[in-house]
């Protein structure tokens, strides 16, 4: 997250807007603290309980953060009751944990007359002088203790040098590699806790990287975020405190952290998704890990994807464990990535090319394997889709649906392809027939920049007569080559004419489907 700060009247708001233009998210701080307290802000800048609105404002930011890069909105300075310039907590901004402070400034002669314009208030312009001044010298302050990047933009700025800025310092700060052991510092603090837990670990990880292996690892410009290392085909017995875990192939994840900054966004998410993905195309029956219960994040993540307790080891960690023969379809979640054998309903998701390929990138691009799961697992697991059926679609959660990429220039039978599968989270109403089912801004808020469309455009669908939002869980991508036309559908009896949101396919389409797509139908299917 990025906070930009600025006092009232500074043109904060007019920056986010242009901003929105470059597809960069922002979020107001007032507005969402006003829409959780179900009570609109006045003109009137003077707050009676500063207090009370920052820790509201902690809360309606926990909901709203997904872990996705936006621009936070927001005062380090406000005017109590008395009209006393006072200083937010320090406390708020820590747990706001923002990459970079941006201060947007203005000449308070400007200042002075948006408000007067626009809220008709009349501040003294050696008060704005002095107001602007503090909100400058708190955020240096700020960013200094938290070891942050501080700037300030002015009235001149050029938007093509902000976006650069924020694209390089958050968008593009960090990315997700396979990477050898030998090319990760050590030192990091990142490994800290491992050394304290596993005093053995620093000499088992400089043999292993002696022996060339690699981490699947998460980057940015604070070091580490993310380290995955994976052992196939384990083949032992494992001892627990109360009996043992009997001997059979395994896929261990023997190196598992996620930082605080990872954990429970899609980048954490991502990491988990991966570790499957390389289980699934393994023929090893089981995965686990080994967690200690101190790492409660880490584990609601793990347990959210499937992995249960199956006891604790003498160290006293506790074993995660994920059978091939033991799948649990309750949810997208703890069955990916894999399908139940016994689900005879498939729905299908026509999307046009320009929104597939921002969504699903990877299921285009002709990548490595590695290459592949890298762009994956920073783009996470869950996808959300905006679209407009011309009835009610049928769409059931913990449906499996196919992703169906609509092609509009020539050749479009052989261009338009199934290129992948999910499973549907949730598929939610938002307008029907022009009867709104969910506000403007609840719907803004649900959406935030969990999609591929701009602010622009998701405030702009709402105009549509029928408008749904689509949860999914990205299961599986047929790979470059391997997508299957209309031209093959059709020809072999397995496309379904009508609408494309009321279609239905069945196990017996499906398997056609992935036969055709070259893939291997016995460890998709369970």
């Amino acid at each position: 997250m990025i906070f930009l700060s600025g006092i009232h009247g500074s043109g904060k708001s007019y920056l986010c807007k242009e901003l929105n233009k470059y597809n960069i998210p922002t979020c107001s701080a007032s507005h969402l603290v006003a829409k959780y307290k179900k009570d609109a802000y006045s003109s009137n800048k003077l707050i009676n309980n500063i207090d009370d609105n920052q820790c509201v404002l902690i809360k309606a930011m926990n909901s709203l953060n997904d872990g996705n890069p936006y621009i936070w909105d927001g005062h380090l300075c406000l005017l109590n009751g008395d009209g006393e310039i006072c200083r937010i907590n320090s406390d708020v901004i820590i747990k706001l944990n923002p990459k970079i402070i941006i201060t947007k400034v203005s000449d308070p002669n400007e200042i002075f007359k948006r408000l007067k314009d626009r809220d008709n208030q009349k501040y003294n312009i050696d008060f704005l002088k002095s107001f602007q001044y503090e909100e400058i010298q708190y955020a240096k302050e700020l960013s200094k203790m938290l070891k942050i990047k501080f700037l300030t933009i002015d009235d001149d700025f050029k938007i093509d040098e902000i976006v650069e800025i924020i694209r390089r310092v958050c968008f593009m700060a960090g990315a997700y590699k396979w990477r050898l052991l030998s090319e990760c510092d050590i030192n990091d603090p990142f490994f800290d806790s491992l050394k304290y837990d596993y005093p053995e670990f620093e000499n088992w990880y400089l043999k292993k990287a002696r022996e060339e292996k690699q981490a699947f690892t998460y980057i940015d410009e604070n070091g580490l975020g993310a380290f995955v290392m994976l052992k196939f085909d384990e083949v032992e017995t494992i001892q627990m405190q109360n009996g043992k875990l009997p001997t059979c192939k395994r896929l261990k994840i023997s190196t598992l952290k996620l930082s605080d900054r990872v954990q429970g966004n899609r980048l954490g998410e991502g990491a988990i998704g991966i570790a499957l993905w390389n289980w699934l195309e393994s023929d090893d029956e089981e995965i686990y890990v080994t967690v200690y219960d101190k790492h409660m994040k880490l584990i609601e993540m793990l347990k959210k994807f499937g992995f249960i307790l199956a006891g604790y080891n003498p160290n006293n960690e506790g074993i995660y464990v994920r059978s091939k023969k033991e799948i649990d379809f309750s949810t997208p979640y703890t069955s990916f990535p894999f399908i139940n054998q016994d689900q005879n309903e498939f729905a299908l998701l026509p999307i046009d090319e320009k929104w597939h390929d921002k969504l699903f990138p990877y299921s285009e691009l002709k990548n490595t394997k590695q290459e592949t799961e890298e762009f994956a697992a920073a783009n996470g697991m869950t996808k959300t889709y905006l679209f407009f059926p011309y009835s009610e679609p049928v769409y059931k959660e913990n449906q499996p649906i196919l992703i169906y990429r609509k092609f509009a220039g020539e050749n479009k039978k052989f261009k338009s392809v199934i290129t992948s599968y999910g499973t549907i989270v949730r598929c939610i109403k938002i307008k029907q027939n022009y009867v709104e089912y969910m506000a403007l801004e609840d719907y803004k808020v649900l959406v935030g920049n969990k999609s591929a469309f701009s602010f622009e455009e998701i405030e702009s669908f709402y105009s549509q007569r029928n408008l749904y939002v689509l949860e999914i869980v990205y299961d599986h991508a047929f790979g470059e080559g391997n997508n299957v036309n209309y031209f093959t559908l059709k020809n072999n009896g397995i496309w379904k004419d009508g609408h494309p949101f009321q279609a239905m396919y069945s196990m017996s389409d499906f398997k056609s489907i992935l036969s055709y797509a070259k893939q291997n139908i016995g460890k998709l299917i369970k």
